[in-house]
């Protein structure tokens, strides 16, 4: 794999990883750790209907954005210390 094309595939799972690892966790918080509607409500998230699958997804992408920044803040903060 050339070196963009294995960048791009190491930065679209990291944000997908981070995504999921988000919306599992905002949805354990939202409904106390009760994983009855785990999957039930996944769906409903993507596809529309419901206020609380629409919370949780609304909160995994705050989430989301909060880890994808977070890895690329600590990307640069590696990369400004390996040129020293």
């Amino acid at each position: 794999m050339s070196s963009p094309l294995r960048k791009i595939v190491i930065s679209s799972a990291y944000v997908v990883g981070s995504y999921l690892l988000s919306w599992i966790l905002i949805y354990s918080i939202v409904l106390g750790f009760d994983y009855s509607y785990f999957g039930r409500y996944f769906v409903l998230a993507w596809r529309g209907g419901g206020e609380m699958p629409a919370t949780i997804q609304v909160l995994s992408f705050l989430a989301t954005a909060f880890f994808v920044l977070a890895g690329l803040g600590i990307f640069l903060y590696r990369s400004k210390n390996r040129r020293r």
